[in-house]
């Protein structure tokens, strides 16, 4: 069994049968690949994530996500936000914080029909990635980019549950029900019906309208489970996310208090040199009075001069 079809096992067990069936909802169809040189640590192909507008041309710009392997068993896979400029050959990488901000359009394998997150992205796209190099594993001669096991935390599960759970409740409300295409075949051929709940409209003022008993929706207990479960899952998100910028504020935060103690440090070594230049100056100065002591002005003048004409580079004043 190839690497990547371990990890695929790995996280639909992590998952559990429930979580892992609504995989298959994720539109992994629509993903849009192109090969890739640019990173050489990076795998050789990416995925289309959306585009973004150039606000110094204007111009839209495709925004690509590539995927890092780890180096050993366990390591954290990265995957990472670029776009390429094929005039100069160079590529900008993206900070994954602000990407939600910074994208214009979404390609629609990671358009999400909720709110959108960073974690979600991050965990789609590293799904996508597995089960295309899967995919290409397991071709006759197939290339194995992915040569030890990713590292799944529960962060990516969450946010992989969250957002596949979200696209099977979207597909599902696109399928018409029984019961309303049955109410849709009734009125169709009952006019008399059709006349019966047009005069039911509402009276001026009246916020709504009483169905009749056998149209009221009822309440489903699973549903209302599966919202808390989304709530829940969704503040997981938003808490992991916070305690990863805290933690990056953190090592930030350490990084300038160090450097602000070797700025410290380096402060008081150039004072304490000043306040020896400025004791040396003074011994100087008492050490120039004591010796032109008791000479008269004329003869300083003439040591002074002489001085000058015979050890030009000393021509401070003896004064």
């Amino acid at each position: 069994m190839s690497t990547a079809s371990v990890n695929l096992t790995r996280l639909r067990k992590l998952l559990g049968e429930s979580a892992a069936s609504t995989l298959i909802h994720a539109p992994l169809d629509r993903i849009v690949t192109k090969h890739q040189f640019h990173e050489p640590n990076a795998i050789s192909f990416m995925f289309l994530f959306g585009t973004i507008i150039d606000k110094s041309t204007g111009r839209s710009e495709e925004v690509w996500i590539l995927f890092y392997p780890p180096a050993e068993n366990n390591g954290a896979a990265v995957v990472e936000f670029h776009a390429y400029d094929a005039a100069s050959n160079t590529s900008i990488r993206f900070e994954k914080q602000n990407i939600c901000t910074m994208i214009t359009e979404v390609a629609p394998a990671f358009k999400t029909p909720k709110r959108s997150s960073k974690a979600k992205y991050e965990a789609l796209a590293k799904y996508y990635f597995l089960e295309k190099l899967a995919s290409m594993e397991s071709q006759e001669g197939g290339a194995v980019e992915l040569q030890a096991e990713v590292f799944l935390s529960q962060t990516l599960l969450d946010a992989l549950k969250t957002v596949c759970i979200e696209f099977k409740k979207h597909a599902e409300s696109q399928i018409p029900t029984r019961e309303s295409r049955s109410l849709s075949a009734t009125l169709i051929g009952d006019p008399d019906r059709v006349a019966q709940l047009l005069s039911a409209a509402p009276e001026p003022g009246t916020p709504f309208v009483k169905l009749p008993p056998h149209l009221a929706l009822r309440p489903r207990a699973e549903t209302f489970h599966a919202d808390k479960i989304d709530v829940l899952v969704d503040l997981r998100i938003k808490e992991a996310e916070i305690d990863a910028a805290t933690e990056d504020a953190k090592k930030e935060l350490s990084k300038l208090q160090e450097a602000r103690a070797e700025l410290q440090r380096e402060l008081q070594k150039l004072e304490q040199g000043l306040e020896n230049n400025r004791e040396d100056k003074m011994k100087i100065v008492a050490q120039r009075e004591e010796f032109l002591k008791g000479m008269s002005l004329v003869d300083v003048f003439d040591l002074g001069s002489e001085v000058e004409r015979t050890r030009p580079e000393k021509r401070q004043r003896l004064t």
